[in-house]
């Protein structure tokens, strides 16, 4: 094997050294070594030749070495199509590419592995480095303490099936841990999805101490109106529900700095879970919604932490909560039927059986549909007469909760036939 430059240098002193041209400390101070290690060098050269300027693993491969066999396979995985033929991993950055070979394919690399041998096939994490902005300085505030002391909440619209239509995560996160609680996915953020996620929180870890949530008018109300309960006032139906009801404090965050974990988090999500979402061939949103809490749980794997105590600050619900936890967590509308029993919403026709000329208050909820309850606590079922389908008054996510109740089996019971045109 040649020798290198370095290693000839190397050579030329110790041959200086063996023939007496130079002493063993003028060859020590010349390459850099003591002048044991010279001594020695002068003995193996004798015996072995030029081999002892030569290390002994020059020419091998390490032990941790990459198999050919692994990196086909990897590549084969980052190019690999779903059953509606899309590209899995193409907007899947490098570290959750990684992690998702590590958990769902059995190989196990490190990230810079990953991430140095896509590179040399051509491959670009599509996580882009923008260039930095002036920064405004937002000091850190330091995580609560316990289980439950304080949840998050926001909900972020994007793209999620890359089929260029957007929906809305509704999302709860923990202030201690970073664990997401719950998230639920509808087309827009509304009431319908928060009241959701806290559904799902209630039955799985019970009530927390505080929500800290945006400026939306969904949470506040900043027209005061009532002088004696500004308190009451400034909060939405929403927001009344969650204080006055179950005791949890509505902290309001006045800049996005300020709930700064669940902004990262839906920074993380977007990248995230399109991959898993395209993994798993989901495509529709009630299948998303299914597959949620399972990603609840693989995130929580990969970034949660333990909180700074051991104690939870959760408190289960009691009979009564539960017994009543759909007229709690829906949303309420007044009405007042006519001698028909009907009324009106967003100008569609709704019937409430058996409550003529009686003001009824109206649930609507996305696990319990539509219905009503009397002054006298007596539930009312109701019924949709008739629709406009052009009407732009009715919100989008009420007009999905009115077809999923309504229309999925039949059409509105007294609707027009739909006639062909000739």
């Amino acid at each position: 094997m040649e020798l290198t430059e370095l290693q000839k240098h190397k050579k030329l002193w110790i041959e200086k050294a063996v023939k007496g041209l130079c002493t063993n400390r003028q060859c020590a101070m010349e390459l850099n070594l003591c002048i044991g290690h010279i001594k020695a060098l002068k003995r193996r050269y004798k015996i072995e030749g030029d081999s002892v300027f030569i290390h002994g693993n020059t020419g091998r491969q390490p032990k941790h070495t990459m198999p050919d066999s692994d990196l086909m396979r990897i590549l084969e995985i980052r190019e690999a199509v779903n059953d509606s033929g899309k590209k899995i991993f193409n907007n899947s950055n490098f570290s959750n590419f990684t992690d998702i070979l590590r958990e769902n394919f059995g190989i196990d690399y490190c990230r810079n592995t990953i991430s140095n041998k896509l590179k040399e096939n051509g491959y670009v994490s599509p996580k882009r480095r923008n260039k930095k902005k002036p920064e405004t300085v937002h000091e850190i505030r330091p995580a609560r303490f316990r289980f439950g002391e304080l949840l998050q909440g926001d909900g972020t619209s994007y793209d999620w099936f890359e089929d260029g239509k957007n929906y809305c995560i509704h999302v709860l996160i923990d202030d201690a841990t970073d664990i997401p609680i719950a998230m639920f996915m509808v087309k827009n953020e509304c009431a319908f999805g928060y009241y959701e996620i806290v559904r799902q929180m209630f039955l799985k870890y019970g009530i927390p101490e505080a929500f800290y949530l945006d400026g939306l008018r969904l949470f506040f109300n900043d027209k005061r109106t009532d002088i004696e309960e500004p308190e009451r006032n400034s909060l939405t139906q929403f927001a009344q529900t969650m204080e006055f009801t179950f005791g949890i404090e509505m902290i309001r965050a006045y800049s996005p700095q300020a709930k700064g974990r669940v902004e990262r988090f839906n920074q993380t999500i977007q990248s995230d879970l399109p991959v898993y979402l395209k993994l798993y061939n989901i495509n529709t949103v009630e299948e998303a919604n299914n597959f949620l809490p399972f990603y609840c749980e693989i995130y929580a794997k990969r970034f949660g932490r333990k909180p700074k105590s051991e104690l939870s600050a959760f408190v289960p619900l009691n009979e009564k909560q539960k017994i009543d936890l759909a007229k709690l967590l829906s949303v309420k509308v007044e009405r007042t039927t006519d001698s028909g029993c009907s009324f009106s919403l967003n100008n569609y026709i709704f019937i409430a059986h058996g409550a003529p000329k009686q003001k009824i208050e109206i649930h609507l909820s996305v696990q319990d549909g539509i219905w009503g309850l009397t002054k006298s606590g007596k539930r009312i079922e109701i019924e949709l007469f008739d629709d406009d389908e052009c009407n732009p008054h009715m919100p989008q996510v009420w007009k999905d909760l009115i077809n999923k109740y309504f229309f999925e089996d039949a059409k509105a019971k007294y609707r027009a036939p739909y006639k062909e045109a000739i």
